[in-house]
């Protein structure tokens, strides 16, 4: 199936949902909302039950007591407010047009003791939700997002398996040139995957990239057995969170059960392989103060020769109740991994076996820690701040042969050992303070809200290259001659402000614009070898103003059309001055990128029996540097970095879910589900004319690197009470390696990455309420295949995926 939409034409159909909009609101019917306030004498009460009588509407209060019902047909209710342990009320309430009913209300304790209460939960039946409009300081309405529930989700968590963790996400790459799940590497839209680099990656809202706008590779993912959900908006992010093209990704921990003092969860994994996975967390709350922890460990030989990893990581947050509208509380994350790579492989190592390696005297050791102070305040019914102050230390080594897999690792008898290998060690150090505000009000009787906030961020890298290692075959970081090939100092100052506005224009349709200013400020110093070519635009401050707007429009209470613009931009990175390898040169006057996202799409449900989500999407990447695989005199292949052009994204992303059982009337407490998952992208070049030495090169109409033609997951599931299944279908298309569209080299660098099918499965049994036994096969089939070629670390060459596996998991919690 093939695509393509031009930039006219998305911003005409984007033009023309704001019309629209308007068309539809002068149909819309009369409705209001109803908020307020549910307390004891002590203080608001949370999870309290409220429900209007004889209708589908219900909710509960927050942690604040707080609740709403929106898009409420004018008339009078009666509102049925309960709470276990207080005695329940009714009270009356009227729903004007256009206008916001507050109330509050009291609830007494209930002194009579019950024989006996039978709690019935419907369960939640998809594991993949959305946004709601505002969520804790930022909006979202309007934006192309999802929510992954990972506690629904019957993904292998304990390897942090990528591909089916976000299978239920439309146009998810992610790369799979290893088992262990120590490196979650994903991107959409015709972007790199490399360490989610594309991404603004966060934790808690705390940003774990290393180096924002210098070198944002996220070195640091959380244990998947320790995330409660993810959360991803796409491009439209760019105005909160800074200016990336991919968007925000935020993996939000686990909580404490806050009805215990002290509560425990513990699983335990074995598999294929040497695999095993100890996962262990405590949490609870005793009067104010609530705390969690974990600790993971996770530890396998690889499926390859050479691929032995040890991965440690711990989380511990600890929170004081201040009032009941201030929160404050220190998180402290860290991870520290080992891993052995076995090196790439040529096109023929690979066609021979795509199991064996040629090195295995190759590692990679990153070791990060993130505290943080966080400060959650209710200044008042309709205001909110939110304050996060944190640091982001660490490094980044590795020990390897950089040579192409054509040379092999022997043993050198004129030494009398193997030759030395090359260190590499980074030293990131970065501080960073985050201040959100969210205000409410009214304009017009609708509720409007305002969202701004200020950040700083000073980052400091220590960049340590070509060092003369050992000899030896073990993890080994120290040097034979002191003597460093590159000394760099990097810092990256980053000074911020941005505003939003959600502009209801009728209850059922919001319009929001936006507006950023990033301050960027880059420098370098150091010492470097003779032969590199440094970017001459590298040292500079960057002035970047960035704007959005994006549209909802509820065509009914579950069915609503959505759209945003959005601008983009990335400067460059330091990592993009220094060859990644000796088959490596770089471009001396490297540009910054700049571009935009465009989306326009319809989401919702379809009495609970289809949940969908179909949207087109326009990503353009303007000065895009890439890769291009280009030929010495003497014949050898090397990779050139450079802006290669300005690229465009075009494509659909669409996700469609039936829940077969509910095709019969009444309350079903099991589920049957199948789901696909698809992505279809037009990536090309649509200028670039790269001039190396004698040659001219135009890249136009060459498709873009790393874009699969299409993603198509599909899934089958059953669940109930105590047993789930799970079946997973991916299939992903070809792409190349780099922006000449190379069809294949002799070294495995560069060339065309095939179509491949992987199917993935796994059955889950809980019992007795508090232990869970989980089992899965991935790669059922044992497809060999491969979706990443590299010119340096962890390569060069193919690094296959890995083969068929299986895993044990016991869980328990008390």
């Amino acid at each position: 199936m093939f695509l393509s939409f031009s930039k006219i034409s998305l911003k005409v159909l984007f033009i023309s949902f704001f019309i629209l909009g308007i068309h539809f609101n002068s149909f819309s019917q009369n409705t209001g909302s109803i908020t307020g306030y549910i307390e004891n004498n002590s203080g608001y009460l949370e999870n309290v039950s409220i429900v209007l009588d004889g209708t589908n509407y219900s909710s509960k209060t927050n942690e604040n007591g707080y609740f709403e019902f929106k898009n409420i047909l004018t008339g009078k209710y009666k509102m049925l407010i309960s709470l276990l342990g207080y005695t329940k009320i009714s009270k009356e309430v009227v729903v004007k047009s256009n206008k916001t009913t507050t109330v509050k209300y009291k609830l007494q304790e209930e002194i009579n003791q019950l024989d006996q209460v039978n709690i019935v939960a419907k369960p939640k039946k998809n594991y993949v939700e959305s946004m709601p409009e505002i969520k804790g300081t930022t909006i979202y309405a309007g934006k192309k997002n999802s929510v992954i529930l990972l506690s629904k989700s019957g993904a292998d968590v304990a390897e942090s398996n990528t591909r089916q963790i976000f299978s239920k996400v439309p146009g998810i790459t992610a790369m799979e040139f290893d088992g262990a799940g120590v490196q979650v590497s994903i991107a959409s839209r015709g972007l790199s995957p490399h360490r989610s680099w594309e991404f603004n990656v966060n934790q808690n809202g705390v940003n774990i990239n290393s180096d924002l706008f210098g070198y944002p590779e996220a070195h640091y993912n959380p244990p998947m057995e320790g995330v409660d959900r993810i959360e991803i908006v796409k491009g439209s992010a760019a105005l909160q969170y800074g200016p990336q093209f991919g968007g925000f990704l935020n993996y939000v921990i686990k909580s404490p059960d806050t009805s215990k003092v002290f509560s425990l969860e513990s699983n335990q994994t074995t598999g294929s392989f040497g695999l095993f996975s100890s996962f262990n967390a405590i949490g609870g709350k005793s009067g104010k103060w609530s705390y969690y922890a974990y600790f993971d460990y996770r530890g396998s030989n690889g499926w390859r020769p050479y691929s032995r990893y040890d991965f440690f990581a711990g989380f511990a947050s600890l929170h004081y109740q201040l009032s009941r509208k201030v929160d404050i509380g220190f998180e402290l994350s860290r991870m520290y991994y080992v891993i052995q790579f076995g090196g790439g492989l040529t096109e023929a190592q690979y066609a021979q076996n795509p199991r064996q390696s040629f090195r295995q005297r190759n590692y990679f050791n990153p070791e990060i820690t993130i505290p943080s102070l966080v400060l959650n305040a209710n200044i008042s019914d309709n205001t909110k701040l939110s304050v996060k102050s944190y640091i982001h230390t660490g490094q980044r080594n590795s020990v390897q042969i950089t040579s192409s897999p054509l040379v092999a690792d022997t043993f050198n008898y004129k030494i009398g050992s193997f030759n030395p290998r090359q260190v590499d060690r980074d030293y990131y150090l970065t501080f960073t303070t985050d201040v959100r505000l969210i205000h409410t009000y009214k304009l017009f009787g609708l509720d409007q809200a305002l969202s701004g906030g200020i950040k700083y961020s000073h980052a400091h890298t220590l960049r340590k290259q070509f060092g003369k290692g050992t000899t030896g075959n073990d993890f080994d970081l120290s040097l034979i001659d002191p003597q460093w090939g590159i000394d760099l100092s990097f810092v990256t100052t980053n000074e911020a402000v941005f505003a939003e506005n959600l502009f209801r224009i009728s209850p059922n349709w919001t319009i929001t614009p936006g507006i950023r200013f990033d301050r960027i400020s880059s420098t370098m110093d150091g010492n470097l070898p003779k032969f590199m070519l440094i970017g001459k635009n590298y040292n500079a401050v960057r002035n970047v103003v960035t704007k959005g707007i994006g549209s909802e429009f509820k065509l009914t209470k579950h069915i609503g059309l959505y759209g945003n613009y959005s601008d983009a931009y990335r400067p460059i990175l330091y990592a993009d001055l220094i060859p990644s390898a000796t088959l490596s040169e770089v471009d001396p006057n490297l540009k910054d990128a700049k571009g935009y996202n465009i989306d326009l799409g319809i989401k919702g449900k379809i009495n609970n029996l289809i949940d969908f989500d179909i949207s087109a999407f326009s990503l353009f990447y303007g000065n895009r540097i890439g890769n291009l695989t280009l030929s010495k005199e003497d014949g050898t292949q090397y990779s050139y970095r450079t802006n290669i052009g300005d690229a465009i994204t075009n494509g659909i992303e669409s996700f469609i879910e039936f829940h077969l059982l509910n095709l019969t009337p009444g309350y079903h407490e099991s589920d049957i589900s199948i789901f696909s998952s698809l992505s279809i992208n037009d990536a090309k070049y649509k200028k670039g004319t790269i001039v190396v030495g004698k040659d001219n090169i135009s890249i136009v109409d060459k498709k873009v690197e790393d874009v699969p033609d299409y993603i198509n997951r599909m899934g089958l599931s059953f669940s109930n009470k105590q047993i789930s299944l799970s079946l997973i279908y991916s299939m992903v298309g070809k792409m190349y390696a780099d922006a000449n569209n190379t069809v294949s080299s002799i070294s495995g660098t560069s060339g065309l990455i095939p179509v491949y099918h992987v199917i993935d499965a796994s059955i889950a049994y809980s019992f007795m309420g508090k232990y869970k036994f989980k089992t899965g096969v991935n790669n059922i089939e044992d497809r060999h295949y491969f979706n990443r070629r590299v010119t340096g670390y962890p390569g060069p060459g193919i690094l296959p995926a890995d083969g068929r596996s299986f895993f044990v998991s016991f869980g328990v919690k008390l």
